[in-house]
């Protein structure tokens, strides 16, 4: 199975501007920037530009910061004719991942399983208390954790 991907760390004062985006929309949308920092950073790295597909599974194919499905971001937005191109927009990208996330933390009420559900499309358990994906989780927490600041102070740790 083949998978393609491109994640390429931008300059710092790229990520200082996008950084000002998720704290700017996660303000308005009420999520914690921080656990926005921590999805982004482990999907795309600050990498508007990113992306991931799997050759095999042609609905498996995420874009941009969040790493965001055209179905997902079709469903989040609203627009039923949105393209793949649309989620290479920063702003536009961190807005509908943020509506995401949201949307999962509404449904699960907790901010673990939500960032779960945005990983893995839904909350699965292998044991009692532990996701299928507990890494994925782990390691978003944790770069929240470090990216409370800022990105440009954090990757100087």
């Amino acid at each position: 199975m083949a998978i393609l991907k491109r994640a390429i760390m931008p300059s710092p004062q790229r990520m200082v501007e996008i950084e000002g985006y998720v704290e700017d929309i996660a303000r308005v949308e009420r999520v914690p920037a921080p656990i926005i920092k921590g999805i982004i950073w482990q999907e795309s790295k600050f990498d508007e530009l990113s992306y991931r597909f799997d050759q095999e599974k042609v609905t498996d194919r995420s874009y941009g910061l969040m790493h965001l499905t055209v179905p997902t971001a079709r469903e989040v937005s609203g627009y039923p004719n949105l393209q793949h191109p649309d989620l290479y927009e920063p702003m536009y990208n961190i807005w509908l991942g943020c509506r995401y996330l949201k949307v999962l933390y509404n449904k699960y009420k907790d901010w673990s399983r939500a960032i779960s559900a945005y990983n893995y499309g839904h909350v699965k358990y292998i044991a009692t208390g532990i996701f299928a994906n507990q890494n994925y989780v782990n390691v978003v927490l944790k770069v929240a954790n470090i990216l409370k600041t800022s990105v440009i102070k954090a990757l100087r740790l």
